[in-house]
């Protein structure tokens, strides 16, 4: 009778360790830095701005026990800049995070999206600051709704 006892006590709790949540850990999916050039129209100085840098990417991903899906995507920018009409020189630093999140129905998905962005002036061109916002969720029904903001602030 013994025996059976610590058999059963043994199976019991190696069935409620199997069914214990599972600890889940970020895994990275991307981790690179990349050479970027790229050029945009600055709202502050009327003219485009071309940038040549470095842009760090990560991301990671998560899988939880119910199948949901997350995942993160960080990036930082680092370059210099010139004034195509100006020839005013630049410092560039820019961040973006995102985070997504996708459940295992059809329908039912999160995504969240902000990035910051610096434009140092090094001349006697104003500095510039923006900071963009996405937002998009998907319902049960499959719906989509979202939403987006932008500001921009010329600093002297």
């Amino acid at each position: 009778m013994k025996r059976i006892t610590i058999t059963l006590a043994t199976l019991c709790m190696l069935i409620a360790l199997c069914h214990a949540p599972v600890a889940v850990k970020a895994e990275d999916v991307f981790n690179q830095t990349i050479p970027v050039t790229d050029a945009f129209f600055d709202n502050c100085t009327g003219e485009v701005i071309q940038y040549t840098g470095e842009l760090h990417v990560l991301v990671t991903q998560t899988v939880t026990p119910d199948g949901t899906t997350h995942t993160h995507q960080h990036g930082n920018l680092h370059a210099t800049a010139v004034g195509l009409t100006s020839g005013n020189q630049y410092e560039v630093n820019a961040e973006f995070l995102s985070r997504e999140i996708h459940s295992p129905d059809v329908c039912g998905f999160k995504y969240n999206q902000v990035e910051r962005d610096n434009l140092i002036s090094k001349g006697s061109q104003p500095n510039l600051k923006i900071e963009l916002g996405v937002s998009l969720t998907q319902d049960v029904n499959c719906f989509f709704t979202g939403g987006f903001t932008m500001k921009s602030d010329c600093r002297g």
